[in-house]
């Protein structure tokens, strides 16, 4: 595996990122009115939410182009990549490239997440894992198990969103601009395909690419025509799978037809 660990400015980043996701996570949210008994979960669902929160969706969108990607994109620009692709292949690059991504920001969101979650208990002590509002909305009647449901789906999706990214960055010329297509692949994810979800001869397809579909089971649930007709985590899988074809896919061509400046 490429020693993503040696890198010492992304550990900077990293502990930025994460102590941002953490100190946003805690927040009360304004939409949790007083006088209502809210939940850790719950806690988590407004501030994770695309549908609610702006802060902590923000930092992960930019974060799947600015983290440890930026470094694998900007290696292929500077032709350091080369010495790589001389002593093993260009498919072992793409490969460890892809891998070393998705295990980082699987990492990094499950600590994130984690902590955000342990906060939450130190900063309110007698705060339930569950409040009475929405506790029907987190998949599963055990607490404990749609916390844990809740935590992979986010640590995989946003993984595999960010391989996502990596793939179309093969593509982009510059550097500088592929730090800012974080926001525009996310948002073109989630508002783009709202509102293309919503005709009947693309919904199946473009559904299932819908990014909370991916990354966001909970607004999934509740979120009318533009969630699939399929219960939250037969969605989740569908579009896994959709988005790893595309990542397959994208590899293929990129190692076929390549892309200017890579080699």
């Amino acid at each position: 595996m490429l020693p993503f660990w040696r890198i010492k400015k992304l550990w900077w980043r990293t502990a930025l990122m994460v102590g941002l996701l953490i100190g946003f996570g805690v927040q009360p949210s304004g939409y949790m009115a007083p006088g209502i008994e809210y939940g850790v979960l719950n806690l988590l669902g407004y501030n994770f939410g695309l549908n609610f929160a702006l802060y902590v969706p923000l930092i992960l969108f930019i974060g799947t182009t600015v983290l440890i990607t930026d470094y694998w994109i900007t290696a292929l620009h500077s032709g350091l990549s080369q010495l790589i692709i001389e002593r093993r292949s260009k498919v072992w690059l793409l490969a460890q490239m892809l891998l070393t991504t998705f295990l980082y920001t699987f990492a990094v969101l499950l600590i994130a997440i984690s902590g955000t979650v342990i906060a939450i208990r130190l900063i309110y002590p007698t705060m339930p894992l569950v409040g009475r509002l929405g506790a029907t909305t987190f998949l599963s009647a055990d607490p404990l198990t749609g916390l844990m449901i809740y935590i992979l789906t986010h640590a995989i999706g946003y993984a595999i969103l960010t391989d996502f990214a990596l793939i179309i960055g093969l593509w982009i010329k510059r550097p500088f601009l592929f730090r800012a297509s974080g926001l525009v692949i996310s948002f073109t994810l989630y508002l783009g395909l709202g509102f293309v979800s919503s005709v009947p001869l693309t919904r199946q397809f473009f559904g299932h690419l819908y990014l909370p579909n991916l990354i966001d089971l909970q607004q999934q649930v509740g979120y009318g025509r533009y969630g699939m007709s399929t219960a939250p985590l037969t969605s989740f899988f569908f579009t896994v799978l959709l988005y790893a074809g595309l990542i397959i896919a994208g590899s293929w061509a990129w190692l076929k037809f390549g892309g200017e400046g890579h080699g």
